[in-house]
């Protein structure tokens, strides 16, 4: 039996009301989505996408115009289900006469952990975080990377199973990012799911296992991060011998460059056997094939530009 999702969106859609004249604007329009549970999920797109507004749909913090979301089968608005999340905002904010030994002991109590669990948690929990050795530092003293990682640490002291974070790597340095990375990936080790929004795409296609990609609201692209960028990969082929004929037929599928007898084509995964069988049925040359390595930024830029260019 295929387990549950950790969370299942449905034809969520969110409206804001802006300015003088009160115009609606769409943050969030009839997205579904589903987060498998377990993986790290990347939720992407450009500012004013609708990320953060999706994320504070799930977690109860705004009311939504239409749309059913559950985590792990329990409505998003059950006491329940929030037993089971830990959430890191884009801008956590400290009380900075505070200690970070007793930030973590005032969420414990929130949660209403025993004393006891509270105390064994926050050690262990600022050892992972790297915070250890500033546990009785008031956070006046501390840098933005460092109210990023008590961040985190509070979004962890519930031992939750699934983790929504909001731009975690915000002001951390290349160390404290490949931190962060260690921190996720040691979650998901443990069994716990993580949905996170970033801006950082080489960080999210190092960890995620699943992406999804919104623009104005609307789901533009989702599923497993490797297989997406994978389906898009194009191979150049590099061609002689190639005949006046081939050059016409060649031309509307795949052709970057050609002159004479000599031709270079640029074809995606999925025409590239059409593309070869085309070009021997022909009588031309194969003299190498290149595949073209792309990234989740090449990926994301396609995607998110291909519906720009729709829409004009």
């Amino acid at each position: 039996m295929a387990k549950e999702s950790a969370i299942s969106i449905k034809n969520l859609t969110k409206t804001y009301k802006t300015g003088i004249k009160r115009r609606s604007i769409k943050a969030v329009d009839n997205l579904s989505l589903e987060v498998p549970q377990g993986c790290v999920f990347g939720l992407l797109g450009p500012n004013g996408a609708g990320k953060t507004t999706t994320l504070k749909a799930i977690l109860g913090f705004i009311q939504v115009d239409q749309g059913n979301i559950q985590i792990f089968g329990q409505p998003n608005t059950s006491i329940k289900s929030h037993q089971y999340v830990g959430f890191l905002p884009e801008q956590p904010y400290f009380h900075l006469h505070l200690t970070p030994a007793e930030i973590l002991d005032f969420f414990g109590k929130l949660f209403r952990l025993p004393q006891k669990t509270r105390q064994e948690r926050a050690e262990n929990i600022l050892e992972l975080v790297g915070l250890s050795r500033y546990a009785e530092i008031p956070l006046s003293k501390f840098s933005k990377g460092m109210l990023q990682r008590l961040g985190i640490a509070q979004a962890m002291i519930n031992n939750p199973d699934l983790l929504i974070l909001d731009e975690p790597a915000s002001g951390l340095d290349p160390i404290g990012q490949i931190d962060m990375r260690n921190i996720i990936l040691s979650q998901k080790q443990a069994g716990k799911t993580i949905l996170l929004s970033s801006h950082q795409l080489t960080e999210v296609e190092k960890i995620c296992d699943f992406i999804a990609i919104i623009d104005e609201g609307r789901l533009m692209a989702s599923g497993e991060t490797q297989k997406l960028i994978r389906e898009e990969q194009k191979v150049e082929i590099n061609l002689v011998n190639v005949s006046p004929s081939l050059h016409l037929k060649l031309k509307p599928l795949a052709l970057k460059k050609g002159k004479g007898k000599r031709a270079t084509l640029l074809v995606n995964q999925k025409s590239l056997q059409r593309v070869i069988d085309q070009v021997r049925q022909d009588g031309a040359e194969i003299k190498s094939v290149i595949p073209q390595k792309k990234t989740l930024e090449d990926f994301f830029l396609e995607t998110i530009g291909k519906e720009k260019s729709d829409a004009n």
